[in-house]
């Protein structure tokens, strides 16, 4: 599995290409690396794309390996909310097919979709109520 990381500074947006073969160990690493990168800021929404990814190493672990990656992040270090984008063949694989979004209950919001606008829409207003709520006392 490889990736590439593409900070969009105007937009406090995040995107991850992911290649290849997704694996428990890869994600692992690749979540401590940005969790530790200095350009990461805390208010980032993070849009995560496996439209490259030509299988996940087992799919039925994957959203409980994520919830425990995101359970060792530091508070001051999660994003506002992370977005996954999954080709069709992958989301049902890992997800009940009969819905367009799969949500995941952990210590920030996530959501996977199947097209890359939805997500990005979702991270806007995602956004948008995270300074509504920061300006309310």
């Amino acid at each position: 599995m490889f990736y590439r990381f593409n900070f969009f500074e105007d937009r406090a947006l995040l995107k991850v290409m992911i290649y290849g073969q997704a694996d428990q160990q890869s994600m692992r690493s690749r979540l401590t690396l940005l969790a530790n990168d200095h350009r990461w800021k805390c208010e980032y929404k993070l849009l995560i794309d496996y439209s490259g990814v030509t299988v996940i190493d087992t799919p039925e672990a994957f959203t409980n390996t994520l919830r425990e990656l995101l359970n060792e992040i530091p508070e001051e270090r999660l994003p506002v909310g992370i977005a996954y984008v999954f080709p069709d063949r992958l989301f049902c694989q890992c997800f009940d097919p009969k819905h367009a979004v799969h949500s995941l209950e952990a210590r920030c919001k996530v959501r996977f979709f199947r097209q890359e606008e939805a997500a990005i829409d979702w991270l806007k207003k995602l956004a948008i109520e995270c300074m509504t709520a920061k300006e309310v006392p």
